[in-house]
């Protein structure tokens, strides 16, 4: 059963190297490349991404130098490092290496394979994980019958058991399939809804000044219309003379005039009982003086 979902998944491989092949040589002649040019390019860019896949399924690289091969294992932790053994950046270089192509047509023929193996990884991802399920399941039961097996477990019964936890785990991945579905649904569904409600409550309000503006129209009523005596404004500015431009000279004298005038009436309004406290004296000096001449003039 494992060696039929690897069957699968090879499968699907295969065909997502020819499908990529087929778009790589459509893009490059795009670019104004020649069929042959393209055809060579995808070819070598083909054998290129079965490489890798060999690679990764093999679970082996090289760490030079010491020529170190390690198995069952896609990346290395080395001081905290994580490094991964398949580089986007080195395939490209390959293939563009084998390629044999013109300057001017390197770049375009590097950002259509790198992004051709950024599509390719990612559907061998999205394949894996929709078989992933089905390999689950298959691999509990016969790990479950190799378990009664040793406890001397009748064949009816330990079939029996494998058929029960084969379903119940079906079930239950089919579950989650359909509640991942049943989310990523409930959300386009929320988005519409909301998008429906606010194109409804727009089109509503519309529709009431519709018929207010009927009803308006009907009983005579009209909106007041904003009147601007554009003309009375140009002509009380033609009356009114020409200011003077404001220069530094001009705000001094102004500042010097203002200051001038303060002081004037703060003189003007000390002056004023000074000058009557003068009278007010004169007026009582005159009278000791009277008073001092009869006061002589007896005997």
């Amino acid at each position: 059963m494992i060696t039929r979902e690897n069957a699968r998944v090879a499968a699907k491989t295969v065909e997502n190297i020819i499908s990529i092949g087929e778009t790589i040589v459509a893009l490059l002649q795009d670019a104004g490349i020649t069929r042959e040019e393209a055809n060579k390019v995808s070819e070598i860019t083909q054998k290129a991404f079965q490489q890798y896949v060999s690679d990764k399924e093999a679970h082996k690289f090289t760490l030079s130098p010491g020529n170190v091969c390690f198995s069952s294992v896609l990346y290395l932790t080395i001081s905290s490092l994580i490094i991964e053994p398949f580089e986007e950046g080195d395939i490209v270089t390959d293939v563009l290496e084998q390629c044999e192509l013109a300057q001017e047509q390197q770049q375009e023929a590097a950002t259509i394979i790198q992004r051709a193996f950024r599509i390719f990884k990612q559907r061998q991802d999205r394949a894996k994980d929709l078989l992933h399920g089905m390999v689950d399941w298959r691999v509990a039961a016969r790990s479950t019958m190799r378990l009664y097996r040793k406890l001397d477990v009748t064949y009816e019964e330990a079939n029996r058991a494998a058929t029960l936890i084969k379903a119940a785990y079906k079930g239950y991945y089919t579950r989650r399939m359909m509640n991942r579905l049943l989310g990523k649904t409930k959300e386009i569904v929320e988005c519409c809804g909301e998008h429906l409600a606010y194109e409804k409550e727009e089109a509503s309000f519309w529709d009431q000044y519709e018929k207010e503006t009927i009803e308006e129209e009907k009983q005579g009523i009209k909106d007041e219309e904003l009147h601007v005596g554009f003309t009375q404004i140009q002509e009380e500015a033609e009356v009114l003379p020409p200011s003077k431009p404001i220069t530094p000279v001009s705000s001094a004298r102004s500042v010097v005039s203002n200051a001038l005038d303060q002081e004037s009436i703060q003189t003007d309004i000390i002056k004023a009982p000074v000058e009557n406290l003068d009278t007010d004296v004169s007026a009582f000096t005159d009278t000791d003086e009277t008073n001092t001449t009869d006061a002589d003039s007896e005997p």
